[in-house]
């Protein structure tokens, strides 16, 4: 009954102007309001700032500061050797597993396919019977996202979409919510073959960003493309970008792989979850 009025409520809401509004208060640099907000997500959330560059909280400029906290390790040390592969991010891997003539699996009984996940680029016919994982960033999660490959990125994508929350919960009761959500896409050759990195909008996110390509909120209302003429080079543990909240993200790769984890497992970042 909870989880039915939640879904009901998120329905109702005006997503897009409620996670703007919430992205304002979370960017505003008054000692009071961030120190506020930062305390209540420490209350609430079981935040560990030991890993952190920066471990006194309030040293933060901005709760959003706070939020995208660096490491104090460097993300490049935390993963394996290739071939073996690590989370791109830290989390819960909810779900992973082969892609069946293009479908993924969302939760029990619900299925999504690449085509729409990928706002049916060209790429998706390359994952018809590929792999994919699944990792979903809770807010006390470190929100970085880095990537668990060496190659180039030859394309960027923003597909703009409805901003549903992202958490299990939601997950088993909305068709399609990864494929429906606002979401940026990263497109990477490798030795290995195409991988297909997709960083996931939910409710409350006021934001992906990246170092590569920059948007405006109002280019962001439809449909972006960015194609690189001299593809972007990069290493395993590279960032690729960050949320500001907890959200998701989706990795489909050409060639099956092999898995060493379970859905449902925590996982650090870096940490092997294909060999």
């Amino acid at each position: 009954m909870k989880t039915s009025l939640f879904i009901l409520i998120q329905r109702l809401l005006p997503q897009h102007l409620l996670s703007q509004w919430v992205g304002k208060l979370a960017a505003s640099r008054r000692p009071w309001l961030k120190n506020f907000l930062i305390r209540l997500a420490l209350r609430r959330f079981p935040i560990d700032m030991q890993p952190a560059a920066e471990q006194d909280p309030f040293a933060y400029k901005s709760f959003n500061a706070f939020f995208t906290r660096e490491l104090t390790i460097p993300a490049a040390k935390q993963f394996p050797k290739l071939p073996k592969l690590g989370s791109p991010a830290e989390g819960v891997v909810s779900q992973c597993g082969g892609i069946r003539q293009g479908a993924l699996i969302q939760a029990k009984g619900r299925y999504y396919s690449a085509a729409s996940l990928l706002a049916f680029h060209p790429w998706h016919e390359s994952f018809q019977h590929g792999s994919f994982a699944t990792i979903y960033l809770a807010p006390h999660n470190y929100h970085r996202v880095h990537s668990p490959v060496s190659g180039k990125i030859v394309e960027m994508a923003y597909v703009p979409g409805k901003l549903f929350s992202v958490n299990l919960a939601t997950a088993d009761r909305i068709n399609s919510l990864f494929s429906r959500n606002e979401r940026l896409v990263f497109y990477i050759e490798t030795k290995q073959g195409k991988v297909a990195l997709v960083m996931v909008g939910a409710l409350l996110v006021a934001g992906m960003n990246n170092p590569f390509v920059k948007w405006s909120d109002k280019q962001k209302r439809i449909l972006q493309k960015k194609s690189f003429t001299k593809p972007i080079d990069i290493k395993v543990g590279d960032e690729l970008g960050y949320f500001y909240f907890g959200s998701t993200v989706v990795m489909c790769f050409e060639e099956e792989q092999n898995f060493v984890v379970k859905e449902n497992t925590a996982v650090t970042l870096g940490e092997t979850i294909i060999e």
